[in-house]
């Protein structure tokens, strides 16, 4: 036990030290056995100081380098990228005086694609892709059971009823007040409790049981009172048809790959990703003045976009262009031109939101190290494969992709690819996720598109369907973008196109016109 508390302390100088320059993966590694030796010692809110600060702390560095970069060298200064003093590194005396800064930040924020194949490539394809999606499907699932078993129910967001809520909470309370036993439960797990109660329709009985039988080991008669409590309010609530706050989700750059959102508890809510706790801070300091009930709020009228700026997809192309002609026609873009430097730069600045369709990124046109070094205030949707993938760059750096840059050059919210998507899955994935969040004064609405006429380039009704002129007051009009990419989710043919869209940022609102 004296080495264990040595190596502790050992390591908290270390990590004063390495507090003004940290290297990435040594401070990341420090930061975690730091963690993991807290949590031995019953000290949580230590742990899961050391666990924040794990998180990005290169893009961090980079955040602070590129803001001084711009302060100093530019006489007419341009609106700046992400404030540094919103993520930089302290040097306080004591773990405990950064902790209390962690909790005021916390306390602040608010409650390649395939075109042209042969008939034989195509089989060879599908098989190999069906394939792909049986196999992702088994992730999921040991995702669910053998890896967050029973604990799933911590990533579950809180219900939109705040009354919900507090009647969970008097169900417990009721219970734990007429035990006899006076057995008594910390703070922490009574709210384990409440949220082993608000997810409990997707948990086996098993999980259940096991889940109650943690929180109180030694006392078989109030589990007995609990289990059944969780029954009723399961049948009395019906909390899986309820709606539920966002969740943001801060994962560790090794299991950024995996589909988080499409577990069970996750996958019929919104979602959002952030590399830490403290871009998450920086985002929210950066919008806060638009931020309303949590969502950053944002208009649908300047809109920009570009189409096949590689002029290889002409299928897609022809597609994408009758929509966005069809739904959204006040918006400009760019359709199967290669953009310079300057012309996808002014497209992504000049509008509130920017969706770019075409391989990767967009990089290839418009440099990530130009990315960061401007003020983007748009949100960004880039419907190409892997474009927002986490990339290995060696064993001594950390894990990047191009969503850093736009997140340093302070864009509220990035939508992209995981992996690989073909490209007539991800048309219908990326229009299904604008007409269900864009309103439009289209005739009808774009789910009722006849997709085997669209992909011959014609703009049709399926047939014998009777709908009155769309307005967008109608349920087809979704105005939060995550939930608009929860909904659109089911429109992909593939079951590995579903899990591919993730979203990385603040939640985000359509203003209503």
């Amino acid at each position: 036990m004296e080495n264990v508390n040595n190596s502790r302390k050992d390591i908290e100088n270390i990590l004063r030290i390495r507090n003004h320059q940290p290297a990435g993966p040594i401070y990341i590694n420090l930061h975690k056995r730091h963690a993991a030796m807290c949590l031995k010692d019953n000290e949580e809110l230590r742990a899961i100081y050391s666990l924040s600060e794990s998180h990005a702390p290169t893009y961090r560095i980079k955040t602070e380098y590129r803001y001084n970069k711009i302060l100093t060298s530019t006489e007419n200064k341009p609106q700046l990228t992400m404030n540094k003093d919103l993520i930089s590194f302290e040097c306080p005396q004591s773990f405990d005086n950064e902790i209390e800064s962690m909790l005021k930040k916390v306390a602040d924020l608010p409650k390649g694609i395939i075109e042209k194949v042969t008939v034989k490539q195509k089989k060879v394809y599908s098989d190999n892709r069906n394939a792909l999606n049986n196999r992702l499907k088994d992730v999921i699932t040991q995702m669910e059971k053998n890896w967050l078993r029973e604990w799933r129910c911590l990533l579950i967001g809180k219900f939109y009823d705040e009354l919900t809520e507090q009647l969970i909470r008097e169900k417990l309370n009721t219970i734990l007040q007429n035990d006899k036993s006076d057995y008594n439960l910390t703070e922490n797990v009574q709210y384990l409790l409440q949220r082993i109660v608000a997810a409990s329709e997707y948990l086996t009985t098993n999980e259940l049981l096991k889940a109650i039988y943690y929180c109180m080991p030694d006392h078989k008669e109030l589990r007995t009172k609990i289990y059944k409590m969780i029954l009723e309010a399961s049948n009395d609530f019906q909390f899986k048809t309820m709606k539920r706050h966002p969740v943001i989700l801060i994962i560790d750059e090794k299991l950024d790959c995996f589909p988080w959102e499409m577990i069970d508890v996750l996958a019929d809510h919104p979602v959002s990703r952030i590399p830490s706790l403290h871009f998450a801070y920086a985002l929210y300091k950066e919008h806060e003045h638009t931020i309303v009930d949590g969502h950053k709020q944002v208009s649908s009228t300047v809109g920009n976009y570009i189409i096949n700026p590689g002029l290889d997809l002409k299928k897609m192309e022809m597609r994408l262009k009758h929509f966005f002609d069809f739904w959204i026609p006040q918006w400009k873009g760019m359709v199967g031109q290669t953009p310079t430097s300057e012309e996808f730069s002014e497209l992504l600045t000049s509008s509130d939101i920017f969706v770019y369709n075409g391989h990767g990124s967009g990089t290839q046109f418009l440099a990530a190290n130009k990315i960061q070094n401007m003020r983007v205030n748009s949100i960004v949707l880039l419907f190409g494969c892997s474009s927002v993938r986490m990339n290995s760059m060696g064993p001594f750096v950390e894990m990047y992709d191009v969503f850093h840059n736009y997140m340093i050059a302070c864009s509220p919210c990035v939508v992209g690819m995981l992996w690989e998507v073909t490209d007539f899955d991800t048309d219908l994935l990326s229009t299904g996720i604008l007409s269900q969040w864009i309103p439009s004064e289209a005739n009808f609405h774009w789910k009722y598109i006849d997709t085997v006429k669209w992909a011959k380039g014609i703009i049709a009704r399926v047939a014998n369907h009777s709908l009155s002129k769309h307005n967008s007051k109608d349920v087809d009009h979704e105005p939060e973008l995550l939930r608009s990419i929860n909904i659109s989710r089911k429109v992909p043919i593939q079951y590995i196109t579903k899990c591919a869209i993730v979203a990385r940022g603040l939640p985000i609102k359509i203003i209503s016109q």
